[in-house]
């Protein structure tokens, strides 16, 4: 059965998490502009704090956008009182590629392998083991986890720290469409515990046929 048209992937984040939609430039400037002062505050002596994070912010969702994302969010906290800095993009769905020819009897299974391959010859150094296939709402997605470290301060190894991010290529019910959900944390000291909680988010995405998403 084919996906109704308008239909697009929906995750449902526990916690609170801020929307940026990055489609409309202008729109993105309200959204980061509105954010930072209710997370930095308005006052005077706050200025910079707020020019920062807008600054960042734009980066982050504007770099987004130019790679075909249709919504990032922030997270503010995984629970009362407790913060959690992760981000998760999501971007419009590409198309799944062509069935593999040797498991043609079973056309989902031909387009995970396809997905599988490529994955690990483009994105998983030629590593087998590095693409993992996950669940994702009612069927399944094929995650690829990368662990970098960099120095925040450019010359001070001090300053290095070390970041995980876990993309997972979901595939839609009517085995056609590929949605990418991109999920980041600077928190690459933990990478384990931050990728079952990335793990827990696909798990409970959906395919829907409007825009609702928690």
């Amino acid at each position: 059965m084919s996906t109704p048209p308008g239909a697009q992937l929906a995750l449902t984040l526990v916690g609170r998490w801020h929307r940026f939609e990055s489609s409309d430039p202008e729109a993105l400037r309200r959204q980061v502009h509105a954010y930072a002062r209710s997370t930095v505050g308005k006052r005077d002596d706050q200025a910079t704090a707020r020019a920062e994070l807008r600054a960042r912010l734009t980066e982050v969702v504007a770099e987004a956008a130019r790679h075909r994302a249709s919504v990032v969010f922030v997270c503010e906290e995984v629970s009362p009182g407790v913060a959690l800095p992760a981000m998760v993009t999501v971007f419009h769905p590409m198309a799944a590629p062509s069935p593999d020819p040797a498991t043609a009897s079973a056309p989902r299974e031909g387009v995970l392998e396809a997905m599988r391959r490529d994955l690990v010859a483009t994105h998983a150094a030629g590593k087998e083991s590095a693409c993992v296939l996950v669940e994702a709402g009612d069927g399944e997605a094929l995650r690829v986890v990368m662990i970098d470290e960099a120095e925040v301060v450019e010359g001070a190894p001090t300053s290095r720290v070390r970041s995980v991010r876990a993309d997972y290529w979901v595939l839609w019910p009517d085995g056609d469409k590929v949605s990418l959900v991109s999920c980041f944390t600077p928190l690459g000291d933990i990478p384990h515990a931050m990728v079952r909680l990335f793990d827990a988010i696909v798990a409970r995405a959906r395919i829907v046929t409007e825009t609702r998403v928690a």
